[in-house]
């Protein structure tokens, strides 16, 4: 995979995949805690973290795939 070129500005593909993570992340987070999923776990942002970093990489081999 190569870098993304916008506008002359060059970024690595992991950038793109960690910014669209984000309001994914954002997004299943709220979706767990008005299911009430939270009381389940034992620290909540360790969870957010972790989920962060999963989604980053799920969006990044999606991204290798199909590039």
């Amino acid at each position: 995979m190569h870098e993304i070129d916008l506008g002359g500005l060059f970024f690595p593909p992991l950038l793109l995949c960690g910014a669209l993570a984000i309001p994914l992340t954002l997004l299943c987070s709220r979706l767990l805690g008005s299911w009430g999923a939270y009381r389940w776990l034992w620290h909540a942002h360790l969870f957010n973290c972790a989920l962060f970093v999963v989604l980053t990489v799920l969006l990044r081999q999606l991204l290798f795939v199909i590039g």
